[in-house]
């Protein structure tokens, strides 16, 4: 387990001077030479993304023999992108069809997801 000072409030952690600045648990799967952060209170967020809900943070890691306080998941602009490819066709009589598709990776990820969901609540 792993808790963390989620959301727009994120609290700075001091690691030098003990304190419960937390708001927020997730699960922390710790690998060879990756971790993988599960935030199992989202029904949107696919598996390993955090966000800026609870990424480019500290978060302390609930062990067995006490804590360690990591760094969680932290997005660089080259992590972050907007894909969009069109395909346009044109024919002889200047009729078109499109076909358009956008990929969202990082960051951005968290604006399609969010939209995908108030749409199907609206519904």
């Amino acid at each position: 387990m792993a808790l963390i000072s989620a959301g727009a409030n994120e609290e700075e952690i001091d690691p030098t001077f003990p304190s419960m600045r937390f708001n927020h648990a997730i699960n922390c799967v710790p690998l060879n030479n990756d971790t993988v952060w599960l935030e199992c209170t989202s029904q949107i967020q696919s598996l390993g993304f955090q966000g800026s809900f609870t990424g480019n943070r500290k978060a302390l890691l609930v062990l067995p023999n006490g804590g360690a306080l990591v760094n969680t998941i932290k997005y660089h602009a080259i992590d972050n992108a907007k894909i969009t490819v069109a395909t346009i066709v044109l024919d002889n009589t200047n009729n078109a069809t499109a076909q358009i598709k956008t990929s969202y990776k990082g960051i951005l990820k968290e604006r399609k997801e969010y939209l995908l969901q108030e749409k199907m609540r609206r519904n």
